[in-house]
């Protein structure tokens, strides 16, 4: 099937992320004009199923009939008000739906409009809390290897994965990464049934190597996507969370 590609003079004015120049030439865009479901349709009807779900954002798929009745009926009465001095009713009803779900202890919602950005406002408030709590030399963060937390300048320094982010390591964050959760492949030949998490062992060492000047550890919960869908066990977890307790610092899921 040939589908609908962009042409060098249509697409030349647009910069594209993760996408290198020399593939733009051997395979063009294609061009979508509208989606369905799982589904996504180019310029001539082709249908193409929607793998990715547009870099994972799509959960429910696209064009869905309740989201888009509610948009449109939101739309009619306000788009969008500053969260300064202001607040719509829409945000108040989710602010108070959401806390009534969270764990015991997490009452405050802060709403941020993408992943990178909300990361980048919990590496502001990890530095902010340790500040005003009498530690300003808790400056670093440690995150797993293999993580990957965003494109902006901070969450790349977080990141882990060498050609997304080596190079803007030492530009930006003072970070620290950990062994990788690798269960699949575990570098130290354990079974997941049966290991002691000795992953973990490397943020022990660099919580005694570095403890006191420790802002935040940071962790995609329970699955590392990028990295290759690596899926960890609880206990994984509970020791991140256990570690970085004992040792004074904050997690950021």
């Amino acid at each position: 099937m040939k589908f609908s590609r962009v042409d060098d003079a249509a697409r030349s004015s647009i910069w594209f992320p993760f996408t290198y120049h020399s593939d733009l030439a051997e395979y063009p865009p294609v061009t979508v004009s509208r989606g369905e479901g799982a589904y996504l349709f180019d310029s001539q009807g082709n249908r193409l199923l929607d793998g990715t779900g547009s870099w994972w954002t799509s959960v429910i798929g696209h064009n869905h009939p309740a989201v888009m009745a509610a948009i449109r009926e939101q739309t009619a009465k306000l788009d969008h008000v500053m969260m300064a001095g202001f607040v719509s009713e829409p945000t108040l009803r989710l602010a108070d739906m959401l806390a009534k779900i969270l764990p015991d202890g997490i009452e405050k919602i802060f709403f941020s409009d993408n992943g990178s950005t909300a990361v980048e406002v919990a590496m502001k408030v990890a530095l902010q809390y340790h500040r005003i709590n009498g530690e300003p030399q808790r400056r670093r963060f440690i995150s797993l290897g293999g993580g990957y937390h965003g494109d902006t300048l901070g969450t790349m320094a977080l990141g882990s994965i060498p050609s997304y982010h080596d190079l803007f390591h030492e530009l930006f964050a003072d970070s620290l990464h950990t062994d990788s959760p690798y269960c699949f492949r575990c570098p130290f030949v354990k079974q997941q049934d049966t290991c002691n998490c000795e992953c973990m062992d490397s943020l022990e060492t660099l919580f005694h190597n570095y403890g006191d000047s420790i802002a935040a550890a940071f962790v995609e919960p329970l699955i590392q996507g990028a990295a290759g869908m690596r899926i960890y066990p609880e206990k994984v977890l509970r020791r991140i969370a256990l570690l970085t307790k004992e040792n004074g610092t904050l997690l950021v899921a």
